[in-house]
């Protein structure tokens, strides 16, 4: 209900520019990037993360934060980020290796969160973005394990859009993504 109530009955992913699952309802995309590995990180400030993917299609991702309290503050559905790394190894040597790579696979990777209000985003926006370097790295792994990696995340672009929810069931509200730095949760806290 709660996410149903964030994100409108009626969004659409097309409406939000997301390429995979176009005609689908958000709410019903947002479930399916559930089905499999659902993984939760609790803070210490009683906040949570939830993440998992689509069985079978990994490329599909959702990100659930709620606050401390319980209450949803943000809802991201990822689409097509590549790992920066493989295996014990950094499977790429610069970003334009990396980027030919997406090319290749012809993927497009995307970024949509739709924050409860503005405060919400503020405070959540911070713990998406670590979360996002976590998936770069491809999740139980750190920077000391994968520094070339690591040192590559910086100029890496996901294309993200930011949304406040809808109000009386209508489509969420695009806004400016907001410049913050990402939250400082070990990397390796993340994991699949």
């Amino acid at each position: 209900m709660a996410v149903a109530k964030l994100l409108g009955k009626d969004t659409t992913c097309a409406s939000l520019q997301l390429r995979n699952l176009p005609d689908a309802l958000l709410v019903d995309r947002v479930f399916a990037g559930l089905e499999a590995a659902g993984r939760v990180l609790t803070l210490e400030d009683g906040r949570t993360v939830t993440w998992g993917f689509k069985h079978r299609e990994a490329n599909l991702q959702t990100v659930l934060i709620t606050a401390e309290e319980g209450g949803l503050e943000l809802v991201a559905v990822v689409e097509d980020v590549l790992s920066l790394t493989a295996g014990a190894s950094d499977a790429y040597p610069s970003v334009e290796e990396y980027e030919r790579k997406i090319r290749q696979l012809r993927l497009e990777p995307r970024v949509v969160g739709i924050a409860r209000d503005q405060a919400s985003l503020i405070a959540a926006y911070p713990l998406l973005k670590r979360w996002m370097q976590a998936n770069l790295l491809g999740f139980n792994s750190s920077c000391e394990k994968h520094a070339a990696a690591c040192a590559l995340m910086p100029d890496i672009h996901l294309p993200t859009d930011v949304y406040l929810a809808a109000k009386g069931g209508s489509v969420p509200v695009k806004v400016v993504t907001p410049d913050l730095p990402a939250a400082s949760i070990p990397l390796e806290a993340f994991t699949r």
